[in-house]
């Protein structure tokens, strides 16, 4: 499953509570306007936490992809190389001993005759410390993989300030 069927797959869970809401008929008290309010809430909730997960979902992919594809490492985006590097720099850098391992780690991405194969690089890796689908940090995920202006391509300055409300 890609990550656009798995996003339309965890819309259902979305359209269930809805449903629910909807079934429960208009709040005639207040403990029953509690009960709605409680369960828009948590609509909300789950909405942002399965945009979060497509994106991430969709980072993954591609990643995974352009490995799939043996893409040249010379045609990986400069700021994804840097910035993949700069993970694992935070692991071994500070350990001499470990230099040897963060080479061997790395040094394909820099060679431009070398192809992608599976497993060299880990879109996880990438997606660990995206935790919330805010605008800035959307941005801040596409330019880590070197998709400067992605951002300014795909989504208009309505969309980002309906984005900031979730």
């Amino acid at each position: 499953m890609n990550s656009f069927e798995a996003f339309l797959e965890r819309q259902n869970e979305i359209k269930r509570l809805i449903e629910i809401i909807k079934s429960l008929g208009e709040p005639i008290n207040e403990e029953l306007r509690k009960k709605i309010g409680t369960l828009n809430r948590a609509v909300v909730v789950l909405l942002c936490s399965h945009i979060e997960g497509y994106i991430e979902d969709s980072i993954i992919e591609f990643i995974d992809e352009i490995c799939k594809n043996n893409l040249q490492c010379q045609k990986i985006p400069e700021k994804l190389k840097v910035n993949y590097f700069k993970k694992d720099y935070d692991t071994y850098g500070s350990k001499p001993e470990k230099a040897k391992d963060l080479f061997c780690l790395h040094s394909k991405l820099w060679q431009d005759s070398q192809n992608l194969i599976v497993g060299d690089l880990d879109g996880t890796q990438i997606t660990e410390e995206f935790n919330n689908p805010e605008p800035p940090k959307i941005k801040k995920l596409f330019e880590y993989i070197g998709f400067n202006e992605l951002w300014n391509k795909i989504i208009d300055k309505k969309h980002i300030k309906d984005l900031a409300k979730i």
